[in-house]
């Protein structure tokens, strides 16, 4: 098909002449190929009208809402997804039988000319699948690769390179012709990569995949088909309800996590007497850069992690006749800021502070609004000067613990094949982020992707790591399952407790519809703990407990089903119990299995070394304990072995009585 002159007759087949016709919705493109993708579009809008009308007539004026009714689990549509779900019906979904656009093609007194018979059937051979936009390319079109099959196609469409960007998530059909392609149904509401990654999960295990593409032909079927829509509608409800939330990160402290930089003016020349007043300051500490003079400010320990010997409150930069001080709170850039004007008297001058949100780095909308707080407004220089700082934010972004990627820092996620799915979709969605500001505040986002040698364009996929628990013991490879995990599959999970040498850990087995609240109760007996204090869960930034009204964001832990938390072997959350001793145990989903008939679930089928006891003041005080303990010498041996007790041994572990704990006789499974 090609495009005709004003006033020759439209190829569309309507009969019009092209002027009074196509021409009008071709005018946007800038190309040729942009103006045959319009006149293809007006074709596919006559034919799918005629379409329509003849399935009405046959059907019968309720053809939609029975069609919708056979529909299995399938819920009142919206009002804004009629534009995907009509073409979908008339085109794609066959219930018992050919679709309606099947059945209008075969009617021998249909008529159609030959651009709408093209049409009609390009769009029968079309898939509805899951798409990523990989690049833009504006007023001409966008680049798409199918998730699924794992195909590229070029979208002529000029329209929606004003709304799509890079890294964008789409469920639609794509219908190509001998020349080009075009959108046909397209669903309005687009995912970002975090988003859309729990739905193709979804998908992918309805359709018993995991690495390798899918057939085209087999998104056909219409299991498939409403396999795709059910896993899209609960992405964008999830994405809905999470947008309705407020996003709360917080630093180790607990302070609401936004980058401040406070800027001072030095006053006077002496700047090396600043400098030794500066590092005056307890736990300061100096390094020489290419920015110039960098102060590390630095406390003891860390009130989030006892292990940890110190805790970085912030930074400052000492270059020329300016001074900026970062921190990642206002708490601490408020304590920094009196430290240091202190310290310096007038030698320092004030001048403003800028505060950069970096919870919305997270957010599920790319136009959420960021709070930017700054007075005055700064110059070009301290824009550059700001560039810098959040350059060097991220460059030690790379090492920090990130809790989307299960706590683990980047570069550590680079490495691990079942957490570079995730690392690569926060990538995206941070590259989604740092596009939609101005681009004298942007950060280019392809220097991480260098930094941690990841290509965007790669096809992440999913593979389960080496199971946690230090006994070193081989065991046989976990099943591969075979199609959506039922309710009555059992997880297999690897239980150890954080910052405690030797380890202490457990691998116990669960039933998979369990919720978190007996999760807590099965991990309490498994470790060995007596529920006297607080508790809580954490797994991909959201926390789940006990209802609480001063922490709103906390999830029901009630209400959280296990295996909708840790899906696939690799997936892990990480339990606190005992804010003020601060025990954190790492839950690795190991393996999914079937069950075993004659079985009886919790079962314990593997661990190594006692529980520490209850408030012996969390792994320090717990290393403390058995230093004294392995002593007679030690000055609190007798103390802390009275208050041990006799009967507590380190060493001790027997699987065989956490299991009569559960069930009140010992139970050993069939292998």
């Amino acid at each position: 098909m090609s495009t005709a002159s004003r006033n020759e007759r439209c190829p569309c087949g309507s009969g019009k002449k092209y002027k009074h016709c196509c021409l009008g919705q071709a005018e946007p493109a800038t190309t040729e190929m942009g103006r045959r993708a319009h006149v293809y579009n007006a074709t596919e809008r006559a034919v799918f009208t005629r379409a329509l009308a003849w399935t009405e007539s046959r059907l019968g004026p309720g053809w939609l809402r029975a069609a919708i009714a056979a529909i299995p689990e399938a819920e009142p549509p919206r009002a804004d997804e009629s534009q995907f779900l009509l073409p979908w019906l008339v085109y794609h979904y066959s219930h018992d039988g050919p679709s309606p656009a099947e059945q209008f093609l075969a009617e021998p007194g249909s008529r159609l000319t030959a651009a709408e018979r093209e049409a009609l059937t390009c769009n029968l051979e079309a898939h509805v699948s899951i798409w990523e936009v990989r690049s833009v390319e504006p007023s001409v079109g966008v680049e798409l690769f199918d998730l699924l099959t794992h195909t590229t196609r070029f979208v002529h469409e000029v329209r929606a390179t004003r709304t799509l960007q890079r890294w964008a998530v789409l469920l639609a059909s794509v219908v190509s012709y001998p020349e080009l392609s075009v959108f046909a149904c397209l669903h309005p509401r687009m995912l970002l990569p975090a988003e859309a990654a729990g739905a193709l999960a979804a998908i992918k295990r309805a359709l018993r995949v995991r690495t390798r593409a899918v057939p085209a032909g087999r998104l056909r079927v219409p299991e498939a088909q409403l396999a795709m829509l059910r896993a899209w509608r609960d992405a964008v409800r999830e994405g809905d309800a999470r947008a309705t939330r407020p996003l709360i990160m917080n630093n180790t402290d607990g302070d609401p996590l936004v980058l401040c930089t406070d800027h001072f003016d030095v006053a006077g020349p002496k700047r090396d007497e600043l400098l030794a007043l500066l590092l005056g300051i307890a736990g300061a500490d100096h390094n020489t850069t290419d920015d110039g003079d960098e102060i590390v400010f630095a406390r003891p320990g860390n009130k989030l992690d006892e292990s940890w010997d110190n805790t970085i409150v912030g930074r400052a930069v000492l270059k020329g006749a300016r001074l900026l001080v970062e921190t990642n709170s206002v708490a601490r850039a408020d304590a920094l800021r009196r430290l240091i004007e202190q310290a310096a008297g007038k030698r320092l001058q004030y001048r403003l502070r800028d505060v950069r949100d970096l919870g919305d780095l997270l957010r599920s909308s790319p136009s959420a609004p960021r709070s930017r707080k700054a007075e005055p407004q700064p110059s070009a220089e301290l824009q550059e000067v700001m560039r810098q700082v959040v350059a060097r934010h991220y460059e030690h972004w790379l090492d920090e613990q990130i809790p989307a990627l299960g706590g683990n820092t980047p570069r550590q996620a680079a490495s691990s094949v079942a957490l570079r799915p995730r690392l690569i979709a926060l990538l995206k969605e941070l590259e989604v982020h740092e596009g939609a500001k101005p681009e004298a505040e942007r950060y280019e986002v392809g220097r991480l992707w260098q930094a941690l040698s990841l290509d965007p364009h790669a096809t992440a996929e999913r593979a389960a790591p080496a199971r946690p628990g230090g006994a070193g013991a081989k065991q046989s490879a976990a099943p591969r399952r075979r199609g959506p995990r039922r309710d009555t599959s059992i997880l297999e999970l690897g239980v150890s407790l954080r910052a405690v040498e030797p380890p202490v850990w457990r691998r116990v087995q669960v039933r998979s519809h369990i919720t978190l609240a007996k999760l807590h109760q099965v991990l309490q007996t498994v470790m060995g703990w007596t529920d006297s204090h607080l508790h809580e869960f954490e797994c991909s930034g959201v926390t789940y407990g006990e209802p609480d009204r001063e922490f709103p964001e906390r999830q029901n832990e009630k209400l959280a089903v296990l295996a909708a938390v840790l899906r696939d072997p690799g997936d892990r959350l990480v339990y606190t119990y005992d804010f003020g001793d601060g025990w954190r145990h790492d839950v690795v989903l190991e393996r999914v299995l079937d069950p075993d008939p004659s079985g009886t679930y919790p079962y314990v089928t593997g661990g190594g070394r006692a529980c520490p006891p209850e408030d012996c003041g969390g792994p320090g005080g717990y290393a403390n304990l058995l230093e004294a303990l392995a002593s007679p010498e030690h000055p609190e041996h007798a103390e802390l072995a009275d208050w041990a007790g006799e009967s507590f041994d380190p060493e001790g572990f027997d699987a065989g009585e956490l299991n009569r704990a559960f069930h009140g006789g010992y139970y050993l499974p069939t292998e």
